[in-house]
């Protein structure tokens, strides 16, 4: 029965390719940019064996520093990875975050391999992605999408898609209640005293709303000089209670702009689902009752008892 067994020059020309080979790996892995490291782990210890010339920018610690050690014996490593180590199988990805040693958290996409590595053993390869600007622009995408950017409060897009939730899904007591205050005489403010000013009375305002609500509810800027407040789970009386209140600590606020203090006041009306059943009732009755506070004689609060 016949063999075919290399002679010493052909085994000599295959540990040249092999050795070339695995020297245009390398070169590829080192060039993949610094978002971007591959790990090689001895699958049965999930020891490293070789880590990417990206390893350091994206975890902050020399490769010499990880070559050989167990991931589980790594300071912050993220759990996905002994998860990825302890099966090896098919290609398999999970993002994570990962707290960086400078303190700050990054964003990781893990994609696992399990490369074969002769007599049965096998290698997984771990191609680390470091997605955390990608994640960043999209959480500010988001947050400019719901926040408005002065007040720091929901957007009015961001509170009108919540009310007809609130409304759909009432409260086991109580009742969703709308609260619309509006700034008397903004116009006159800012042609007065300059949009800075403006601006500087609408922050305060945002601020202020704040320490007398929930953090269940949600405060947003419904217009120019228009806040909403969503109350969930007190009556039409409680809300105009609280609404008084608010009024009341606006009142006595003053605003420091360009060295002197200004004074607003604000009229409110409020709206609850004890007399409206859909949002869009809710919210024409609150503006109803928005312009019976403003067309008497402003700074009070007024509820809405029936029908728009």
């Amino acid at each position: 029965m016949s063999t075919d067994t290399p002679s010493p020059s052909e085994l000599d020309r295959l540990r040249a390719e092999l050795a070339a080979a695995q020297a245009r790996y390398q070169r590829l892995i080192d060039h993949l940019g610094t978002h971007v490291t591959v790990l090689d782990l001895d699958a049965t210890t999930g020891r490293v064996l070789r880590a990417s010339e990206g390893f350091p920018s994206i975890f902050g610690r020399p490769v010499d520093n990880v070559v050989g050690q167990p991931l589980t014996g790594i300071e912050g490593w993220p759990d996905a990875v002994p998860l990825l180590a302890r099966d090896c199988g098919d290609e398999r990805a999970v993002e994570v975050g990962f707290h960086h040693p400078d303190g700050d958290t990054r964003y990781l996409v893990l994609r696992a391999y399990s490369v074969p590595a002769g007599a049965g053993d096998a290698v997984l390869e771990v191609v680390v992605e470091d997605i955390t600007a990608q994640r960043r622009a999209e959480n500010r995408l988001r947050d400019a999408a719901t926040t408005d950017a002065l007040t720091r409060t929901a957007s009015r897009a961001a509170v009108l898609a919540r009310l007809p939730v609130a409304v759909d899904h009432p409260p086991a007591t109580g009742a969703v209640c709308v609260v619309l205050l509006d700034i008397d005489h903004f116009d006159a403010l800012n042609k007065s005293r300059g949009h800075a000013a403006g601006d500087a009375v609408l922050q305060a305002l945002a601020s202020r709303v704040r320490r007398y609500i929930r953090p269940t509810d949600l405060p947003g800027r419904y217009g120019d000089d228009v806040f909403l407040l969503l109350i969930s789970g007190m009556t039409l009386t409680q809300a105009t209670e609280r609404a008084e209140r608010i009024r009341r600590a606006v009142e006595r606020m003053e605003v420091p702009v360009a060295g002197t203090m200004v004074r607003c006041t604000v009229s409110i009306g409020v709206a609850s689902t004890e007399h409206a059943s859909t949002a869009d009732q809710l919210l024409a009755q609150a503006e109803g009752a928005l312009r019976a506070a403003k067309d008497g004689r402003r700074n009070r609060v007024v509820p809405a008892c029936g029908a728009a």
